[in-house]
């Protein structure tokens, strides 16, 4: 069976909710974060998959949505999520962590001001 694509306002909405998820993760301590304990652990576990499924939304968004909003650092989106599903385990923690803490917002303030493009048959975006 045929996967159902989501449309760009779902897929705009898991990464708000992932966003509002890894703020959880990244309120924490640096050094709560990197300790070597199982609480840092948890920490860098739960930042890393809340991180990995924003990326991951964002990577589905179509070209149409994309062009709409240049303001969005997709390269940046695109890369980190490539690294991050594909070289697991070079990837810092602290890369993670900065991002999450750093870029995460701004992104996020953008993509509440998104602009959807309609559809090419004339329709709202699905």
């Amino acid at each position: 069976m045929r996967e159902r694509r989501r449309s760009e306002r779902t897929l705009v909405g898991l990464m708000l909710r992932e966003a509002d998820l890894a703020a959880r993760y990244s309120a924490s301590r640096p050094e709560e974060y990197l300790a070597a304990s199982e609480e840092g652990l948890h920490l860098r576990d739960g930042l890393w998959r809340h991180v990995l499924q924003f990326l991951e939304s964002g990577t589905k968004l179509g070209r149409s949505f994309r062009n709409a909003n240049p303001l969005v650092p997709w390269a940046l989106i695109d890369e980190l999520r490539q690294e991050m599903t594909h070289d697991y385990p070079e990837v810092a923690p602290e890369r993670v962590w900065s991002f999450a803490r750093e870029r995460i917002p701004g992104i996020v303030r953008k993509l509440r001001r998104a602009r959807f493009p309609p559809a090419r048959d004339g329709s709202e975006a699905a």
